[in-house]
């Protein structure tokens, strides 16, 4: 057995003359792989609300791609290319004026939509014909969303039982695995009472035994169910 790889696509060939098994590839999120410009096409969380403050800017990367996101003085969010058109620098080295942000390096100056707005030491004319990319962003319910696609950003999702009153409590972290991996973990629920048998699981009976595994197709995709000997699902 033996594997080529071409673009998005990975086959997988046998021994046998004439025998090809073709695998795509969801588990890469670049730019130009498959599940890359699938995931482009939703809107997605890329930071916390408040750890964002006003003036300030900072490096996300987000599937497999760099980026740069500032919170204006205005308070309004923005994300755009990692890198000044210019040479290169990485544009959250500098800093924030009003709603723009300054490169670090010769000083090149961006709005929120990209357009390069100023540059010191160049014809004033000139600015004008630069633009680097920039990337629609909505906040809601403490988080920080951008549309990283290449597209028009469709309308951003909204949930209402999500909006009555309540304490929001955002938080995040780093899991270092492919995002493949937490969704497949996620669902495996044959391995809670293994991995997690001495965990919090135990006080909601999670990690009682191996659960009876159900499920049903819905409007959303498909519905997985666990069902504990202690009845807990």
């Amino acid at each position: 057995m033996f594997q080529t790889t071409k673009g998005s696509e990975t086959m997988m060939s046998s021994e046998k003359p004439g025998e090809h098994i073709y695998d795509m590839d969801f588990v890469h999120t670049g730019p130009d792989t498959l599940a890359g410009r699938y995931l482009r096409m939703f809107w997605q969380p890329v930071y916390a609300s408040e750890e964002l403050k006003p003036g300030y800017a900072v490096p996300i990367r987000i599937m497999s791609e760099d980026f740069t996101l500032y919170r204006g003085e205005s308070g309004s969010a923005y994300v755009v290319d990692f890198r000044c058109a210019h040479r290169g620098t990485q544009l959250s080295l500098g800093w924030v004026e009003q709603d723009c942000i300054r490169c670090f390096y010769h000083g090149w100056k961006y709005d929120g939509s990209g357009q390069c707005v100023e540059q010191p030491a160049e014809d004033e004319s000139f600015a004008q014909k630069i633009r680097i990319r920039s990337y629609p962003t909505y906040e809601y319910l403490g988080l920080i969303f951008a549309y990283l696609g290449d597209e028009a950003a469709p309308p951003f999702p909204r949930y209402s039982e999500l909006e009555e009153e309540g304490v929001i409590d955002v938080g995040s972290y780093v899991r270092y695995c492919n995002y493949f991996n937490t969704l497949e973990n996620g669902i495996d629920q044959a391995h809670v009472p293994f991995t997690h048998a001495k965990s919090n699981f135990t006080m909601f009976g999670l990690n009682w035994d191996i659960p009876k595994i159900t499920a049903e197709e819905t409007t959303y995709g498909v519905a997985i169910y666990g069902t504990r000997s202690n009845g807990v699902a």
